[in-house]
């Protein structure tokens, strides 16, 4: 088949698409909404006409372009009916389409990259984006349906699932036959750009001198190996132990481990739905398949094992943070901010540092449903309810994730114990926080002596202070435990670390309440009668500074007072 030949057959075919489902739509066959998802999911696969009978730049781009026109034309007059939303601004979503195609022709005819990514991140889009509104608006519309807010509206527990499902089928299959059986007559072997090999060579290099490849991860990834072998095995006895030369089951044929490549699929489907859950009003027709697409250009010159520790990363902290989302304990922004922060320190520091990160998480989880009755009037004098935003998240966590980087990057032990030493003082300040609130007397001032209302920044009991040298003590045995796992047992260098641990948090907790005391921003509600940490009051109406600065909030002095624990400590190391 020619390119002209197949230009016209891919127009044919995606007329056919629309008009068969106008037919539909017309006779009440189906819904509005699946004749939408049939040319959404059908349309994605224009690309096999383009990838394998058109050569030339210019010819690829004719499509796209054209149905950019024609689209928008449908937009506005409402010339295809079966494509259209109920609610317009969606409708410009079929647009988006189009345009994301032509970025992604761009990037493959006339760029470095192979052109099966584009087909790997346009399918993403069909199936998985019209896979989460198909089941999102049967399942997930019921009575009873988790769902949660995003920009621009809700979305459902079940159509969230499902684009994941479907994106990552889609992204296994093709990463799977484009690696493997078909990369030996296509010639589409992975590739990227030479300065990213570089940037993960040399990352590499450096993280070889820190726990990345300690044995409580060696361990995962030898357990891998195994499920690897066993894939392999049943490949072999689905093919008959034939080999098949030409064909896509002969496991000999698989340049990458299984593991590997569903490792891949995930970090597809994650980064894919994660970028659908973002993006509202459909602008996720054009950042889904850039992400799908720009996620497999990184990820695919990757040595095997970091494809499946950054799998493994995500996958460990999307759990998490679902979980902790579903039992309110954190809000959606806050969600999608501890994906982050947990997925950089685990690829930073692997299974130990993750595994200090979820002491401090749930630790600090557990206590803060401890007493809840008691803690609502003091939780009134703050700015922010009971679920951690993403403000908290970063400020709670973002130091210490800092300094997991620079361990990772430079291999100095110092930024190791820097990392430990965040964790323990933002342990520190939540346990005095959560069990100070609960003291039988009332909290004095840490500067002045004098008696405040429970809750208020600056103020210590000896209660709270007791739980804050809890809390680091706690993330230094945890941090100890670790370290013995993975060194071996040394007494005297354990018991050093655990003092610098513990020193360092409980400092930290105390520079937390001097600054909550000082510069932290505190007002005088005129209604209520009381100071609080709440710029407005229940009127909307701006409260009276009484002191510290308005910039200064409870969240900066969390981010300033486990810097400093840190910093001090690592002072006196050095």
């Amino acid at each position: 088949m020619t390119g002209i030949v197949a230009l016209f057959a891919s127009y044919i075919f995606i007329f056919a698409i629309i008009g068969v489902s106008q037919l539909l739509l017309v006779r009440r066959a189906i819904s509005p909404s699946v004749t939408r998802k049939i040319v959404h999911i059908g349309v994605a696969h224009w690309w096999f006409f383009a990838m394998y009978f058109m050569d030339s730049l210019a010819l690829a781009l004719i499509g796209p372009v054209s149905f950019i026109a024609i689209n928008y034309i449908s937009y506005k007059r409402h010339v295809f009916k079966a494509m259209e939303h109920e609610i317009p601004e969606k409708n410009l979503g079929t647009i988006y389409f189009p345009i994301a195609l032509t970025i992604i022709v761009i990037l493959t005819w006339a760029g470095p990259f192979p052109k099966w990514y584009g087909l790997l991140a346009i399918l993403v889009l069909g199936w998985g984006d019209g896979m989460a509104s198909l089941i999102g608006e049967s399942i997930g519309s019921r009575d009873g349906a988790l769902r949660f807010p995003v920009a621009g509206g809700e979305k459902s527990v079940a159509g969230s699932a499902a684009m994941m499902i479907a994106a990552g089928s889609v992204a296994t299959i093709l990463v799977w036959l484009y690696t493997g059986p078909l990369a030996a007559t296509t010639g589409t072997v992975g590739v990227g750009f030479g300065l990213w090999r570089r940037m993960v060579t040399w990352f590499m290099a450096a993280a070889e001198q820190t726990w990345i490849a300690r044995p409580t991860d060696t361990a995962v990834v030898n357990a891998l190996g195994r499920l690897d072998a066993v894939a392999r095995i049943v490949a072999e006895r689905i093919a008959g132990y034939v080999p098949v030369t030409t064909g896509v089951i002969d496991p000999a044929t698989w340049n990458r481990a299984p593991t590997t490549i569903v490792a891949i699929g995930l970090l597809v489907a994650a980064t894919a739905a994660l970028a659908e859950l973002a993006t509202p009003r459909g602008l996720d027709n054009i950042t889904v398949p850039l992400v799908a697409f720009t996620v497999v250009a990184l990820v695919l010159p990757l040595p095997s094992e970091w494809i499946v520790r950054a799998a493994w990363a995500l996958g460990l902290n999307l759990s998490a943070a679902s979980v902790a989302y579903l039992r309110r304990s954190i809000a959606a922004d806050g969600a999608a901010a501890a994906v982050v922060v947990g997925f950089l320190i685990y690829v930073a520091g692997g299974v130990f540092y993750w595994a200090l990160l979820m002491a401090f998480f749930a630790s600090s989880t557990a206590l803060g449903r401890v007493g809840k009755q008691r803690k609502r009037d003091a939780r009134s004098l703050h700015t922010k309810g009971e679920r951690r935003d993403a403000i908290q998240v970063l400020a709670n966590g973002g130091f210490a994730t800092l300094m997991a980087v620079l361990h990772a990057l430079s291999g100095r032990p110092i930024f190791m114990l820097g990392f430990a030493i965040a964790l323990a003082a933002a342990n520190a300040d939540t346990w005095a926080s959560e069990v100070g609130v609960l003291s039988s007397r009332e909290p004095v001032n840490i500067l002045t002596g004098k008696r405040v209302s429970r809750g208020t920044s600056g103020g210590i009991s000896a209660l709270g202070l007791l739980a804050s040298a809890g809390g680091a003590l706690f993330i230094a045995l945890c941090f100890a435990a670790g370290y013995w796992i993975t060194t071996g047992w040394n007494g005297v260098e354990i018991a050093a670390l655990v003092a610098a641990v513990a020193g360092g948090g409980f400092l930290g907790s105390v520079v937390d309440s001097v600054l909550g005391a000082t510069i932290q921003a505190q007002y005088w509600d005129s209604i209520r009668r009381r100071h609080t940490e709440r710029p407005r009051n229940a009127q909307g109406l701006p409260n009276r500074l009484v002191r510290g600065f308005h910039v200064v909030t409870n969240d900066a002095v969390n981010a300033l007072s486990g810097a400093i624990g840190s910093l001090v400590l690592i002072g006196l190391v050095v």
